[in-house]
């Protein structure tokens, strides 16, 4: 009987058992917060964000830092003045966002999103935007709701959420979503900040979105389908990891809660030094021309990050390409709104990045 017991007690210390945690409106944000988050990379496509399960250890160690951004939240009444009639009796809370990309061929001047924190849920209300001195109400008819509380594991919820506006002069826009939120399992998170116990949620979206820019005199559909994977801690305010992975264009944006560090763009322990990029034309159109010159070893991934850090398009190789053929990308199946952008590719032992300017 002691040998028994003894056996017993060594396997058990042996098997690593986290606890069930429990999310509720008290681990969302307040306003005053302030909380430093990372956008990363998947070096070489090596993790499975979609990988799930119970008393589960996601490791996420290696995530590359490809830059830096402090989300600060505020109340509604100290955003600017003009956007208090539209949100100051339905939301509670606010942050700045990048208005990049918000609305394609319109350059946005700033831009704040809202939300309604209460026991029983968290909701984007909406976002208002500027335009050339003009606030642009972007406000939901119907809430988003991203949590609905208590959110343990098993949790089920499926979300309408619409909003339409028209400004003369300015354009039109539409967004009609789909979410279906689904608790679909639970352990520990490792990640570049720390160990954390978490549940994770999955997001299946679908988004039908539709466009008319007056000064560009077009309009467009876009009709969007994507998964949003979200670590989420207690007392954290925002998920610990957010990947969000669009399933038509293959392509992930991928951000994480953060202490400050330096941005360190490397494979494993391997230290990479950034090296410049020849890409024409610069300004770009419809497609981009690469000179692979001075790459010398084997290319494990192509990508293009919007100013925000957002993959807006990735393409995996893991080969060698022949240095004096220029490598050719066509750009018009990825909808990319006109602006900057940062084009990388990583190599086994080096990345080259330029600078790309996208035209109408």
């Amino acid at each position: 009987m002691k040998i028994s017991a003894l056996f017993l007690l060594s396997m058990f210390s042996l098997t690593q058992v986290f606890c069930q945690i429990t999310i509720s409106s008290s681990d969302m944000p307040v306003s005053g917060d302030t909380i430093r988050t990372s956008n990363g990379v998947n070096p070489g496509g090596i993790y499975d964000f979609a990988r799930t399960g119970n008393n589960l250890i996601w490791d996420f160690t290696g995530l590359e830092n490809i830059g830096q951004q402090v989300d600060t939240f505020l109340t509604v009444t100290q955003t600017p003045i003009i956007f208090w009639p539209f949100f100051l009796t339905s939301a509670n809370l606010a942050r700045k966002v990048s208005g990049t990309g918000l609305i394609p061929g319109l350059p946005v001047e700033s831009a704040f999103q809202y939300f309604n924190k209460t026991s029983s849920a968290y909701s984007d209300i909406g976002t208002g935007l500027v335009l050339s001195g003009l606030p642009i109400p972007l406000k939901y008819t119907d809430p988003d709701v991203l949590y609905r509380f208590p959110m343990t594991v098993g949790f089920q919820d499926t979300v309408d959420s619409y909003l339409e506006v028209s400004v003369p002069d300015l354009g039109y826009l539409m967004v009609d979503r789909n979410r279906i939120n689904l608790v679909d399992g639970w352990g520990v998170l490792k990640s570049p900040y720390g160990e954390f116990e978490v549940l994770r949620l999955k997001s299946i979206v679908s988004e039908y979105d539709s466009i008319f820019v007056d000064s560009l005199g077009i309009g467009f559909p876009i009709q969007r389908n994507y998964i949003e994977y979200k670590w989420i801690g207690q007392g954290f305010g925002i998920p610990l990891l957010q990947v969000s992975i669009d399933t038509l264009l293959q392509t992930e944006s991928i951000v994480f809660i953060d202490s400050v560090r330096e941005i360190n763009v490397g494979i494993g322990q391997t230290n990479i030094q950034l090296h410049s990029l020849k890409v024409y034309p610069n300004p770009a159109d419809n497609y981009i021309d690469m000179d692979l010159s001075g790459i010398t070893d084997r290319i494990i991934s192509i990508r293009l990050l919007d100013m925000a850090g957002k993959s807006c398009l990735m393409i995996p190789l893991n080969e060698k390409l022949p240095e004096n053929v220029p490598f050719r990308i066509d750009l018009t199946p990825y909808g990319l709104s006109r602006g900057m952008y940062t084009l990388m590719i990583q190599s086994k032992s080096k990345v080259f990045v330029s600078r790309l300017m996208i035209s109408d």
